[in-house]
């Protein structure tokens, strides 16, 4: 992929990063009835064409490209990784039957000429009904005591949606593609303390913080916290890429 020109490879970035803006499935090249495991092949044989680390030898932007091309492969792979929805029905296929009234074999019985019974009068009571009991004339009514109420317990405040967990890491992708490297880090550092049993927080926590050293001319940390990050998550290229692209591998 990278063999070529730069003028190329920025065209070949370009519409790849248009393509991956639809539906991800589409996008990976997947069937309707593709599984998980039919995502993930398509995601490595994309990740072999655009990991970062072949386009390192071009000029900045094209390399701030590349980054955006795989990360959206990334992405596409995770949407892509859920059950597919539920087809639509067929245009010209037969609605669905709603349930009809029930038969009049278990309809409620009507009284012989249309006539609903009457209510009896006000004066009679149903037999069985006790009578209310009125306490002797003179006699004081003794009142309960006031007891105060219980106080209803404060629930729990609730675990984060995977919702609102999967807004914020996308907003910390888009800070990652804009370099903003501190925000990022602070939005991955919350969701791997909410959500521990996920590596990829900790993997994208890793990777920020590698920055952070890098730029602070810290190379011996930023080495470390990026192989931290692969540690986490051996398939994070950009970890890779960075330790590639900066030299500090070597």
């Amino acid at each position: 992929m990278a063999a070529g020109s730069e003028d190329d490879a920025v065209r070949t970035l370009s519409a790849t990063l248009e393509r991956f803006r639809g539906d991800p499935r589409l996008a990976l090249g997947l069937r309707p009835d593709a599984d998980a495991a039919a995502a993930r092949q398509a995601y490595f044989e994309l990740c072999k064409q655009f990991h970062p680390a072949k386009f390192a030898r071009y000029s900045p932007a094209t390399v701030r490209l590349a980054n955006e091309v795989f990360l959206a492969i990334k992405r596409a792979h995770e949407l892509a990784r859920k059950p597919a929805p539920a087809a639509a029905p067929a245009p010209g296929a037969p609605p669905t039957p709603r349930p009809g009234p029930p038969p009049a074999s278990v309809r409620l019985a009507t009284p012989p000429g249309g006539s609903r019974l009457a209510p009896p009068p006000a004066g009679l009571r149903a037999a069985g009904t006790p009578r209310p009991l009125t306490p002797p004339t003179g006699v004081p009514r003794v009142v309960p005591p006031t007891v105060p109420p219980t106080p209803t317990p404060r629930p729990a405040p609730a675990a984060p949606s995977p919702s609102s967990a999967r807004d914020r890491f996308d907003r910390g992708l888009e800070l990652l593609r804009a370099q903003k490297w501190a925000e990022a880090r602070t939005i991955f550092a919350a969701l791997a303390a909410e959500v521990p049993a996920d590596p990829r927080y900790r993997a994208y926590l890793h990777y920020t913080r590698g920055w952070d050293a890098f730029q602070l001319g810290k190379p011996t940390e930023a080495r470390a916290e990026w192989q931290r990050a692969l540690a986490c998550d051996p398939g994070l290229g950009l970890a890779k890429w960075a330790l590639e692209s900066t030299g500090v591998a070597r």
